[in-house]
């Protein structure tokens, strides 16, 4: 399968933030400034990749209507 290794990446993931988090242990303010920089970061990364998706279909789609008006010939 194409995503058999997302468990594995997921649990790493996990066992980073947990390690952040314990390494900041004695810094509230880092603390709490990190989850949100995390946070952030993280919806700008999912935003992005929205856009970039979303103009990749509407160039297949785009594609597409031109194949098919070439092939209809001149005149539509």
């Amino acid at each position: 399968m194409k995503w058999s290794f997302l468990p594995t990446l997921v649990l790493l993931a996990v066992a980073g933030i947990f390690g952040v988090d314990r390494a900041l242990s004695g810094r509230p303010r880092w603390r709490l400034a990190v989850p949100l920089g995390l946070g952030s970061s993280a919806g700008v990364f999912r935003c992005c990749f929205n856009v970039l998706a979303s103009l990749d279909r509407y160039a297949a789609q785009r594609y597409v209507l031109g194949a098919s008006l070439d092939r209809s010939g001149p005149g539509f």
